[in-house]
């Protein structure tokens, strides 16, 4: 086995046709469940 790695597919790639992609972050809020439990649990110590 080889511990180089193959770059020749990479050197042929055509940069100026690839397309733009948008990453997007999404940032889920908690259950209502959850967050109840939360409360109680800092209330009761």
């Amino acid at each position: 086995m080889s511990d180089k790695l193959d770059l020749s597919t990479v050197e042929m790639l055509d940069r100026p046709n690839l397309r733009k992609t948008s990453i997007e972050v999404k940032i889920y809020s908690p259950l209502k469940e959850a967050i109840q439990k939360g409360k109680e649990c800092v209330q009761t110590s």
